[in-house]
């Protein structure tokens, strides 16, 4: 939070919250514990990123997808998503569909479905970088359960 010379990156601000319970038993270090959680929830939210932008190869050796990629590098991935969908589904046994279906659910931020399509790609085609892609989709879906995990304590 802090550069090489002791500057804040952020500027300085509070994370104050309260908690309260209708539980006459509560005990204060439980209320206190769940208080600093949504302090510390508020915290992270300020310095989690909300846009992060990477470029991802799309597999555009499949002339039937054109017009699907073309609609995504127009910036309408959710409508790609939809054609890429009923695209893979019609052919089961095409990796670059599945693979660029993966890629649109991926950065569409639903990465279950996307790891799934990542390994129907890769079961059916051998391309460097379809793995390369599934991977990192796997590191987003793991940061985005921890970030929601709820804490030990």
């Amino acid at each position: 939070l802090f550069d090489p010379i002791g500057r804040p990156y952020l500027a300085e601000r509070e994370y104050e919250r309260a908690f309260t319970t209708n539980d006459l038993g509560a005990h204060r270090e439980d209320v206190t514990s769940e208080a600093l959680a949504h302090a510390v929830s508020a915290f992270l939210q300020d310095i989690t990123p909300r846009q992060v932008v990477t470029r991802v190869r799309l597999d555009e050796d499949d002339e039937g997808q054109i017009d699907i990629i073309a609609t995504a590098k127009a910036g309408s991935i959710g409508l790609a998503a939809k054609d890429a969908q009923v695209y893979a589904e019609a052919n089961p046994g095409n990796p670059a569909a599945a693979y660029n279906l993966a890629v649109f659910l991926d950065a569409m931020g639903q990465y279950e479905e996307a790891l799934t399509w990542y390994d129907k790609a890769m079961r059916n085609g051998s391309k460097s970088y379809y793995a390369r892609a599934r991977s990192q989709c796997a590191r987003r879906h793991a940061d985005a359960q921890a970030l929601q995990a709820k804490p030990i304590r």
